[in-house]
């Protein structure tokens, strides 16, 4: 055998010889080896062994080619559209291909930050991060957008409750018609998960809860619903605790993955989906002095408490937009027992599609 990926697992056999392949690596080029077969005549046969080049993107766009701008950026995903936001515009293509990004318009006045779908299919489009100016955090917002493009408000907030750098980075999981949870991050002095629970489709005072560690603003942590309901628990990554993901069962915080990340990580993003009676979580995993290196991290979080990483691939990656910001976005859902991974990446100036196989 002319390479170590092939090896001979039943050796000196004189009717059949068993090898086995290695893994190819994600993005790797094609790979070629020998196998020689001897005979006590000498060789008999040389098969030669070709192991295929894969990369689970099935589209890429750049935002310029999609008519956007780079910018800070959200993406999600309800029925055969994808969303976007980018540099405070909200944007839909086609999620098979995208292509075919349409502008949609927004409230007067409204700068979109991020957008967001439940598990019902409910699109929801949040204005941008709030930045402390003068001791409080300024208004969240977030808005459904109905089917004939109109908007009503589900949170109008105004926080002088917390001393902070930055609150935002909404999540939402449930359905906000029904049973839902919302959730927002709030940091700086102290990090507090800040969550209000939808019931009957009613969302109720904002209520929050500390968190393990603090961050510095919204793009360096977040805080996700695991469920329709607090009792399903809360995940977050914070910028202090080594960037390890935690779960809130309601009374505390458990660790429930170590990342193998150092200081100079961000992660700020956490999506979750059911595939084939599992619960997977996905991130991205983004160094803001070398963007070369991203990851997509995607976890088995059947058991919330005991996480188990799949596997971890490094994301495409492109030019550096002007800003220089590690805001990357993305949103998973289960695609014929596969898991579709859509991503804005962490230089905020390409929407990509990659589709995993969980076998």
């Amino acid at each position: 055998v002319s390479a170590d990926w092939l090896v001979e697992t039943r050796a000196y056999a004189t009717d059949k010889l068993t090898f086995t392949v290695g893994e190819q690596e994600v993005n790797a080029p094609a790979r070629t080896a020998t196998v020689t077969v001897y005979s006590e005549l000498g060789v008999v046969k040389i098969v030669t062994v070709t192991q295929e080049a894969w990369s689970p993107i099935s589209w890429s766009y750049s935002l310029a080619e999609l008519g956007a701008a780079a910018g800070r950026v959200g993406v999600a995903v309800a029925g055969d559209k994808v969303y976007f936001t980018a540099n405070g515009e909200l944007f839909a293509a086609d999620a098979a291909t995208g292509a075919g990004a349409t502008k949609i318009a927004l409230p007067e006045g409204f700068v979109a930050g991020g957008v967001h779908v439940d598990d019902a299919g409910n699109l929801m489009v949040s204005g941008p991060d709030r930045v402390v100016s003068d001791g409080t955090c300024g208004q969240l917002q977030l808005y459904k957008v109905a089917a004939d493009g109109t908007y009503s408000a589900l949170v109008d907030y105004n926080s002088a409750n917390y001393w902070c750098t930055e609150m935002g980075n909404f999540r939402v999981k449930g359905d906000v018609t029904k049973d839902a949870v919302i959730a927002a991050y709030v940091c700086g002095q102290t990090t507090y998960g800040l969550y209000w629970e939808v019931k009957s489709g009613v969302v109720g005072e904002s209520a929050y809860v500390q968190l393990p560690d603090m961050s510095w603003d919204a793009s360096t942590g977040v805080v996700a619903p695991a469920g329709a309901t607090l009792a399903d628990g809360l995940y977050c990554i914070t910028y202090g605790n080594d960037y390890d993901l935690f779960y809130y069962d309601g009374a505390e915080w458990t660790k429930t993955w170590e990342s193998p990340a150092s200081w100079m990580e961000n992660f700020n993003c956490i999506s979750t989906t059911e595939v084939g009676g599992k619960t997977y979580l996905a991130l991205t995993m983004s160094c803001h002095f070398n963007y070369d290196y991203t990851d997509i991290v995607v976890l088995d979080v059947t058991d919330p408490k005991a996480a188990a990483q799949v596997f971890s691939i490094q994301m495409n990656y492109h030019t550096n937009n002007e800003g220089g910001l590690t805001y990357s976005d993305i949103y998973i859902k289960g695609e014929d027992g596969k898991l579709a991974a859509y991503v804005v990446d962490s230089w905020m100036d390409t929407v990509e599609k990659y589709l995993f196989p969980l076998e």
